[in-house]
């Protein structure tokens, strides 16, 4: 790398990139860090991180000393958690709304289920009413078999004396 520079190893406006960080760490003295982007010889675009501070020898000689860190793999992977992140997202947002029409038609479900309790008891409460004020037996037909079933009422006249 002796006897070399930004342009032997970048294209003309990656090394104007790096040329123009380094009169600014020489005309500042302040440190510069930042991320930039270069394409190596085989066309494969790399992300990296730059830190460039300036040194003045004993004599007063000014140079840049630099550390340049390749973050291509850990943006790459970035990329991916990102991707998938949103694949997550994507399938939580269906998976809601699945669980979301799931939860309506269960509670359709339990109102249903809750008037039909209601209108039985409604029934059963009239029944009962009827029956409990019948005054003679109540004999009932379900085709299988008549049921005689004597009522509070008619108990007492059929116990005899």
């Amino acid at each position: 790398m002796i006897g070399k520079s930004d342009p032997d190893y970048f294209s003309a406006k990656e090394a104007q990139v790096f040329w123009d960080k380094d009169r600014q760490v020489f005309e500042t003295g302040e440190e510069n860090v930042s991320d930039e982007e270069f394409t190596d010889s085989s066309g494969v675009t790399h992300a990296i991180n730059t830190r460039k501070s300036l040194f003045v020898g004993a004599r007063g000689e000014k140079f840049i000393v630099g550390c340049i860190r390749d973050l291509t793999g850990r943006r790459q992977i970035e990329v991916e958690l990102r991707r998938a992140h949103d694949g997550l997202e994507r399938k939580v947002e269906a998976r809601t709304a699945e669980l979301s029409e799931a939860n309506r038609a269960l509670s359709a479900q339990v109102w249903q289920t809750r008037r039909a309790l209601e209108a039985l008891q409604e029934s059963e409460q009239r029944y009962r009413r009827v029956v409990d004020h019948i005054i003679d037996a109540l004999l009932v037909n379900d085709q299988t078999a008549i049921w005689f079933t004597p009522t509070t009422v008619s108990s007492n006249c059929w116990s005899g004396p």
